[in-house]
């Protein structure tokens, strides 16, 4: 059959005008596709830092609760906190991996702060250098006694208020933003991928549990509970994220890196004393050790013993 010429033209394909308004189309859908992006992106960023902050709390508080205890032997025999510390760094290995995660760790108070930066915290990888006001933190034991610092304390025949922080970064993170992972890359690599990594601050309070209720009457059951307050603790992590821009000069007290708005709180009780460890003087006398080196604010050397409870039958 012969189709005539003007019936061709009917078989023709979009317009312009028609491609024009598809195109549009497409446009506003791909506005508004990469304006949700970021957002999108972002709530993603916020789900990671939220389930790292969760599981590296879990981590120092199991930490805190059965790895603050050294194991050593000790007596008052000793007369240099040197070699007090070094007898306790000794026994200490349980808790030796966390100082890979440590920027650095302070206790401040009235007298002063005191700075210890962890092991990977040097100019190498964008850290901060060991100069004379950063001494190192040389273990896990020195760190988490720091962070059971008692809130107020007794220290030097006065009484302080210790505030106690750590810069840290995640120690459940990705294998790529481990220390190890880091080190094998070159020298400005590893810089670079130091200082985006993601850190947080963690601030810890140890304070006694509350006191004893005043219309509580003497007795079996007081003596019970006066036993069981003496030695529990309320010990509360604050963490604090993310660490938007470090400073030069943390060892300055009052000094404090930047951080985001993101802010937790969790807390647990310790059951335990604090023992503080002393070495003679001179004349035989024993004295507070504290932690050698550049140790502004004076911290002594201690240990957090836990205590198990038992039921057995009155006398």
């Amino acid at each position: 059959m012969k189709i005539l010429r003007h019936q061709r033209a009917f078989q023709a394909a979009f317009t312009m005008a028609e491609l024009a308004l598809c195109i549009a189309v497409v446009a506003i859908a791909m506005v508004a596709i990469i304006g949700v992006l970021p957002l999108g992106l972002n709530v993603q960023k916020q789900n990671r830092e939220d389930t790292i902050i969760n599981q590296d709390a879990q981590i120092l508080l199991d930490a805190l609760k059965t790895a603050a205890v050294s194991g050593a032997p000790l007596t008052n025999e000793f007369r240099s906190a040197l070699v007090l510390a070094d007898r306790l760094y000794r026994f200490s290995n349980r808790a030796d991996s966390l100082t890979n995660f440590v920027d650095y760790v302070a206790v401040e108070n009235r007298w002063g702060r005191s700075f210890w930066r962890g092991p990977w915290y040097t100019q190498e990888i964008g850290g901060l250098s060991g100069d004379p006001d950063r001494p190192p933190l040389l273990d896990g034991h020195l760190f988490l006694n720091a962070l059971l610092m008692p809130r107020v304390d007794f220290l030097n025949g006065r009484f302080v208020t210790n505030v106690v922080f750590a810069q840290m970064r995640p120690i459940s993170g990705p294998l790529a933003e481990q220390p190890e992972s880091l080190k094998r890359r070159t020298k400005e690599d590893s810089a670079r991928r130091f200082d985006t990594l993601f850190r947080y601050i963690v601030s810890a309070e140890l304070s006694p549990a509350n006191p004893l209720s005043p219309d509580l009457q003497y007795g079996q059951e007081f003596e019970r509970l006066r036993n069981l307050t003496n030695g529990l603790y309320e010990l509360r992590l604050t963490f604090q994220w993310p660490v938007t821009a470090q400073v030069s000069d943390v060892h300055v007290a009052g000094k404090q890196p930047s951080v985001g708005p993101n802010r937790r709180t969790f807390r647990t009780t310790l059951a335990g004393r604090i023992d503080t460890k002393t070495i003679l003087n001179g004349n035989n006398d024993p004295i507070v050790a504290e932690v050698p080196g550049q140790n502004a604010a004076r911290v002594p050397l201690r240990e957090f013993k836990p205590l198990s409870f038992v039921r057995t039958q009155p006398l």
